[in-house]
């Protein structure tokens, strides 16, 4: 099945597409993420982002600049390696980076419109500058910072989960950082356009947004597979 002009979808990405709901299911009965905080500060963060209007108002506020810090945190930032910057560093990076997060703010992954790979570039022009975290891997600290700061634009990007769905090693994620972005951002934006992920976004719990929902999904895909839950066509 032709996905775009230029890609084809892959097999994992179409049983996705097809079971996507299940999927979802999947990830609220086996929550992968269910350490103390890990929901309750991405939720507050989010709700301050939303009540900030704007990217721009956002990263003008303390309260969630300091708030998306603590997310970062309690997503495993400090003990996977990813070594957070002192508070102070942080705030000052990304108040740095205003207007290029500001060009992108608004803009839709389940748009057909939106140019997919020139957002990509953006995006990674973003993140290869941004200093945020104190080694060389750009990848999954700041997609999950600017998820938090574009949450219906950026999906937020790990190795064991993405990675993996994507079949990448963690090559991909220390030399192949801007590539694999491309690869994902392309397929999240077919996932995005075929599913519709903002119907699923509640209130409550882990679905708090339409790329936090497709984040979810790629979670529970991976559950059903190290749980030998097959889909029925």
């Amino acid at each position: 099945m032709v996905a775009s002009n230029t890609h084809i979808i892959e097999p994992n990405v179409q049983e996705l597409i097809e079971n996507f709901e299940k999927c979802l299911g999947i990830y609220i009965k086996w929550p992968a993420f269910n350490k103390p905080g890990q929901l309750d500060f991405h939720s507050r963060t989010i709700k301050l982002r939303r009540s900030a209007g704007s990217a721009t108002n956002a990263l003008k506020n303390d309260d969630f600049l300091w708030s998306l810090y603590e997310t970062l945190r309690a997503w495993g930032m400090d003990s996977q390696g990813a070594n957070r910057s002192p508070y102070p560093e942080f705030k000052n990076e990304l108040q740095s980076k205003t207007n290029l997060i500001a060009d992108l703010d608004g803009l839709r992954l389940d748009d057909p419109q939106l140019d997919i790979q020139n957002i990509s570039s953006k995006l990674w022009q973003i993140m290869k500058s941004l200093k945020i975290n104190q080694d060389n891997t750009k990848l999954v600290a700041c997609s999950k910072a600017l998820h938090h700061l574009l949450p219906d634009l950026v999906v937020p990007i790990d190795r064991t989960y993405t990675g993996v769905f994507f079949n990448k090693d963690n090559y991909a994620f220390q030399f192949a950082q801007e590539k694999f972005l491309s690869l994902a951002m392309d397929n999240f934006a077919i996932i995005a356009r075929a599913v519709n992920p903002a119907k699923f976004v509640v209130d409550r719990g882990w679905n708090t947004c339409l790329t936090k929902v497709i984040d979810n999904a790629i979670v529970g895909y991976r559950e059903a597979q190290k749980r030998n839950i097959h889909f029925i066509k």
